[in-house]
C-alpha cells in the first residue's frame, strides 16, 4: 500500500486576480498567480519564489461568436512554457471518444502525463481523481464552497509522484470553472450543488484511495 502526502491548495484574493499557494514536501512552496485576464496574461508558476513555468492560452479552435468564455477555454489547450520560454507541456480538456460517455482533463509536463476526472457528489463536494498509466495516483478534493469564501483544495498524492503538475492542474481546473466575474463564488449569497450522474464516471472515484 503506497504511502501518501497531503497538501492544502489555498486561494487568496489579490488586486486584479488571485494567488494559489501549496506547501510541497521538503519545505518548498508552490505559487500559481491567476490574473483576472489570465487568458491574455498567462498564469505564472513559481517554487520558493523561483519562476518555473507559465501557462498560456493557445486558441486553435475558431469558435462562433456566440460561444461562451468557458467553451472557448475548454475547447483550446494551454501551453506550459518553462522559465526560458520553451514549451514544456500542455494542459487540455479531452472530449468524449467513440466508446466513452464522459470527458476528462489531461496534463503533459516534463515527460509526465496525468488524467483528471471530475466527479461531483453534491454536499460531499467535488472529487477529482488523477490517473497515470491507468492507475490512480492522486485525489483532489473541493468542498462545497460557502458563499463569500475563496476556493481551496486538498491534494492526497501517492509518495513518489511529483506534486507540482498536480497543483498546476488543480489551479487550471479552478480557473476554467470558477474564475471570472460571472463564475467567481466570492461574494455570492447562494450556490448550486453539482452531481455527476454517469455511473462510469463516478466509478473513477475510489473512496478508499484516501487513507485515513
Amino acid at each position: 500500500m503506497a504511502q501518501q502526502i497531503r497538501l492544502e491548495l489555498v486561494q487568496q484574493q489579490v488586486e486584479r486576480g488571485s494567488v494559489f499557494t501549496a506547501h510541497l514536501p521538503q519545505g518548498q512552496v508552490a505559487r500559481v498567480d491567476v490574473p483576472e485576464d489570465f487568458v491574455r496574461a498567462g498564469m505564472p508558476v513559481s517554487v520558493n519564489g523561483e519562476a518555473r513555468y507559465t501557462l498560456f492560452f493557445r486558441p486553435v479552435e475558431q469558435l462562433r461568436g456566440s460561444a461562451t468564455r468557458k467553451q472557448r477555454l475548454m475547447l483550446n489547450p494551454f501551453d506550459i512554457l518553462d522559465a526560458a520560454g520553451n514549451r514544456a507541456g500542455t494542459i487540455r480538456w479531452v472530449p468524449p471518444k467513440r466508446f466513452s460517455l464522459f470527458t476528462y482533463y489531461e496534463i503533459t509536463l516534463a515527460e509526465q502525463r496525468f488524467q483528471l476526472y471530475e466527479v461531483a457528489l453534491g454536499r460531499q463536494g467535488i472529487k477529482l481523481p488523477i490517473y497515470r498509466d491507468d492507475a490512480q495516483v492522486a485525489l483532489v478534493e473541493k468542498d462545497v464552497l460557502r458563499p463569500g469564501t475563496p476556493d481551496s483544495y486538498r491534494l492526497i498524492i501517492n509518495e513518489g509522484v511529483d506534486p507540482l503538475p498536480l497543483v498546476i492542474m488543480a489551479v487550471w481546473y479552478d480557473s476554467l470553472h470558477f474564475a471570472g466575474l460571472e463564475d467567481n463564488h466570492v461574494g455570492r449569497s447562494s450556490f448550486q450543488l453539482q452531481y455527476t450522474l454517469s455511473r462510469r464516471l463516478r466509478a473513477m472515484h475510489d473512496p478508499d484511495f484516501k487513507k485515513v
